[in-house]
């Protein structure tokens, strides 16, 4: 409506000669007086508008400071089982690290907590489920013995569990059951079971 309005009183200023003194300026100007109130109100809805903005930004920094805060503390948690498994399995932390942030990401919004198998079978499926291979492959007592006491069987797995549950605050009661199975079910094909191999094979090694 403003620009309408300033339309309008250019368009009656062409029937006018306008100069450049005080009193052309001053007639200039009285063709703004009909329309006062709606500058007025324009200037101020734009100040409002542009002040809202700026408490929007504050607001979203805040909120940023606080999820970057959050990250950290809970980077260090992961961090920290990770070293604990480092024994067992060292190049499972290097794969952690690759994914640690859409999995942080998808948890905050969660408020860290998994509530039931959809949401778990969510996160791994897109975080994890290509990468259970290799943290087998690359586990120390699966590359000493070999064989698999049964197909439920994995070397990696606690050590995943181990690290996954410390990125949570709540879980489901159930959800190490059905951790387990997903983590199972991409193991890699081909695996040697022989429950009489493998009791020989542990025995070996101890």
């Amino acid at each position: 409506m403003s620009i309408l309005a300033l339309i309008s009183i250019h368009g009656k200023l062409a029937d006018f000669e306008l100069k450049l003194s005080p009193s052309g300026i001053d007639n200039y100007l009285s063709f703004f007086g009909d329309y006062k109130y709606l500058f007025t109100g324009t200037i101020a809805t734009c100040s409002a508008y542009f002040g809202l903005l700026r408490v929007k930004a504050t607001l979203d920094s805040n909120i940023e400071k606080i999820r970057q805060d959050r990250f950290s503390e809970w980077k260090t948690i992961v961090q920290v089982r990770c070293n604990e498994i480092e024994s067992l399995d060292p190049k499972m932390t290097r794969e952690i690290i690759k994914i640690r942030l859409p999995i942080y990401n998808y948890l905050y919004d969660k408020n860290f907590e998994i509530k039931n198998i959809d949401e778990l079978t969510e996160i791994f499926n897109a975080n994890v489920s290509d990468l259970v291979g290799f943290f087998e492959d690359t586990n120390k007592r699966q590359q000493s013995l070999g064989v698999y006491p049964s197909r439920e069987y994995s070397y990696s797995f606690d050590s995943f569990r181990f690290i996954f549950y410390g990125m949570l605050d709540s879980w489901y009661e159930e959800m190490i059951n059905d951790l387990e199975a997903l983590y199972i079910q991409n193991l890699p094909d081909g695996r040697m079971i022989n429950e009489e191999h493998y009791q020989v094979a542990l025995r070996n090694a101890l």
